[in-house]
């Protein structure tokens, strides 16, 4: 299922006074409302009853962003960038307990925007490590564009979140996917000079995921 998650979203919360757009914050009640949505309750409907409904082997969610939670931590406090997922925890949170409580299998979420590889386990409840992995996502950096997150800035913030499996932003490229019924394969592949039409590209990593197995796994 191919989503938009620009149109019918709720605006973007805790923004500064006179400022519009996402920034990152240590939080406020607005992030936390349970009405938010990325979706638009119209198409959130509809996602969750496709996935309900489907009969295929993958079922496969395409949509513009990282889902993952990603805690940009200040000092001893949780920060959020709130254009993203982490500024509509609760539509997230109804998603994947839709995958959990439907026992909806073999679920993987495509996103972008981040200009980082993110390869991420997805869970109902980021901060509960008994929460149960019901998806897994795979994020394609920036094809060309320039710069990517800041690598060690990124990189500090991965012990905060241990679903994140993998990340990279020093390279643009983007991921290519190949399904099988018994397997899915997602190769991370990176552009060794975007100013050249004929530069190499090389395999970063490879990830798999087998039915009935959700998460990430290295190849």
């Amino acid at each position: 299922q191919v989503t938009d998650d620009r149109q019918y979203r709720s605006d973007q919360p805790c923004a500064s006074p006179g400022y519009w757009g996402g920034q990152v914050t240590t939080d406020c009640d607005e992030r936390r409302e349970p009405a938010r949505t990325m979706f638009g309750a119209e198409q959130e409907r509809w996602l969750l009853q496709g996935l309900s409904s489907s009969a295929a082997r993958w079922n496969i969610l395409a949509q513009q962003l990282l889902m993952a939670q990603l805690d940009e931590r200040r000092g001893d406090q949780r920060a959020w960038w709130t254009d993203g997922w982490d500024g509509y925890p609760a539509a997230r949170r109804r998603i994947l307990d839709h995958l959990q409580q439907n026992r909806i299998r073999n679920c993987v979420v495509l996103g972008g925007d981040a200009h980082s590889f993110y390869a991420n386990d997805l869970k109902p409840d980021f901060d509960d490590e008994k929460s149960p992995v019901v998806a897994t996502e795979f994020t394609g950096t920036s094809i060309t564009s320039d710069p990517g997150g800041p690598y060690e800035y990124f990189k500090a913030m991965l012990p905060y979140n241990p679903h994140i499996r993998y990340f990279e932003s020093r390279y643009r490229g983007y991921v290519r996917c190949e399904l099988t019924p018994k397997l899915w394969r997602s190769d991370l592949l990176a552009v060794d000079d975007v100013s050249k039409a004929d530069s190499a590209v090389r395999t970063l990593k490879r990830f798999v995921v087998e039915p009935a197995q959700p998460g990430v796994r290295e190849a």
